[in-house]
């Protein structure tokens, strides 16, 4: 029996002919919208957080960009690696970090979930 979406996004399961403006959804959407959604933490622990860089072979990366940074920033960005307890997702050392290891924030947020199981 196949789904259809409506235009409110609602979905319907039926064999019935679809109502106007309802689209069938293809096994994957389904598949998706049935999915948990999964939040990020706010913050993982450091050992989380290197543990889950480190599975996702990024570890060496990051630390490479942490040294790379320049100026007063990149002294905090180092002081903050090597002694915070703590690594939260909505921190300016997360901000800077994504773009320079072409990350995107669904990635990153991936990461946080990863290093949270930990």
């Amino acid at each position: 029996m196949p789904f259809y979406r409506a235009p409110d996004g609602q979905r319907h399961l039926t064999d019935e002919p679809p109502h106007e403006g309802w689209v069938l959804m293809t096994e994957t959407e389904v598949a998706e919208a049935d999915a948990p959604r999964v939040f990020p933490p706010e913050a993982i622990s450091m050992r989380q957080a290197r543990l889950a860089l480190l599975g996702a072979g990024l570890l060496a990366t990051v630390d490479q960009a942490i040294v790379a940074m320049p100026g007063v920033e990149g002294e905090a960005a180092r002081i903050e690696w090597e002694y915070a307890q703590e690594v939260r997702r909505d921190s300016p050392l997360i901000a800077a970090l994504g773009p320079v290891l072409g990350l995107t924030a669904e990635q990153i947020d991936g990461l946080f979930v990863a290093g949270a199981a930990l």
